[in-house]
């Protein structure tokens, strides 16, 4: 009646290996959905198509930290065309913010033609 439960191993019953191609093929798939989730300009584009909305990438500046990132973006050669469009809009805002932010200042700089540090 006490009988103990022995944990049941995945592998035992063929399941749980998910490097296992079926018959489908869907293996190939799946690793050409893994390269192109790795590659960091595809991360990089479609973190700024998503941040155009609502505050968009401006709104990022108003910390240094966010400064910063929008920063990173703008070296991602597949990026910075979106992130310039962007941010032209607001160079008044930035321009002020740049007075206070190391960060902002770096993003200006960039925005304005004078691409700065990587």
């Amino acid at each position: 009646e006490d009988e103990e439960r022995k944990p049941v191993d995945e592998d035992e019953e063929g399941e749980g290996d998910e490097d296992e191609e079926d018959d489908g093929g869907t293996m190939a798939a799946a690793d050409e959905d893994d390269t192109e989730r790795a590659d960091p300009s595809a991360f990089a584009t479609a973190l700024v198509q998503s941040a155009g909305e609502g505050k968009g990438l401006a709104g990022w500046c108003d910390s240094n930290r966010g400064a910063f990132v929008v920063h990173a973006l703008l070296q991602v050669p597949a990026a910075e065309k979106g992130v310039v469009a962007q941010l032209k809009k607001h160079a008044k805002k930035l321009t002020a913010k740049a007075k206070t932010s190391n960060g902002a200042k770096l993003v200006l700089a960039h925005v304005k033609g004078g691409k700065t540090g990587k």
